[in-house]
């Protein structure tokens, strides 16, 4: 495959997210990686070459189509593109759509959020939604071995309509962890790493940015910990490596 890679690099916000994700290809071969929360393939376009099969769940419907339109232009075959919203219970949501597209959320941000992160509200779509343990039965998806879960606020939900898959499968998992996103949608983020860590996984903490020191217990509390890598046992000795620097 021709895996051309045109994606936004966003600068360094994702460098540490990079670096671990490099780290669990190199141990997870020829994964199946969920991408959910795809936007317009940082992640799915950027680790399609070492992946079997790339799903990436992505309801904006802008989004969806520069995903799609790069995936053909870089003769990337191995992407499946999914326009859906991913929760615990079926149905149709809207999704609010911001001036910086990352940002869009079936959650509304504050004036005080908006300002911030100099965003403007443009407009909204109503999305489809649906569980993802129905998604991969009645598609028959092959379970995962990644998953990546960045969907501005909804992660919990999404989390608890996958039970069954990421029970089954016990997935490496990445997943945001928003102070900002998780009170949009009403809970506290430290419910995302109280249910992974009851499903039987390490859950380590990941500042923003450049720093890719992995942190736990306590320090998850921290403000800056914007998003966690999640192991389960069979995988644990990547808790063991060590960053660059």
């Amino acid at each position: 495959m021709n895996q051309k890679n045109t994606i936004r690099n966003y600068d360094d916000i994702n460098e540490n997210l990079r670096f671990w994700f490099s780290l669990v290809f190199d141990t997870v071969e020829n994964a199946v990686f969920y991408d959910i929360g795809a936007n317009d393939g940082v992640f799915s376009i950027g680790f399609a070459d070492k992946c079997r099969a790339v799903y990436a769940f992505e309801p904006a419907s802008a989004s969806c189509r520069r995903l799609e339109e790069r995936c053909a232009q870089g003769g990337i075959t191995n992407i499946t593109v999914l326009p859906l919203a991913l929760s615990e219970s079926p149905g149709t949501l809207r999704l609010y759509r911001y001036s910086d597209d990352t940002f869009n959320s079936l959650y509304r941000r504050s004036d005080d959020q908006l300002s911030h992160y100099d965003l403007s509200e443009q407009s909204f779509e109503d999305v489809e939604v649906l569980r993802l343990d129905d998604v991969v039965a009645e598609r028959r998806l092959p379970l995962p071995d990644v998953v990546k879960i960045d969907i501005e606020g909804a992660e919990l939900f999404a989390l608890r309509g996958a039970e069954r898959t990421i029970r089954a499968a016990m997935p490496v998992i990445l997943i945001e962890y928003s102070v900002d996103n998780t009170q949009n949608a009403g809970y506290s983020r430290d419910e995302i790493s109280a249910l992974l860590e009851n499903w039987g996984y390490h859950v380590r903490g990941l500042k923003r940015n450049t720093d890719t020191t992995l942190h736990r217990g306590e320090a998850l509390a921290d403000r800056g910990i914007w998003n966690l890598l999640c192991v389960p046992p069979r995988y644990e000795a990547l808790l063991e490596a060590r960053p660059p620097g």
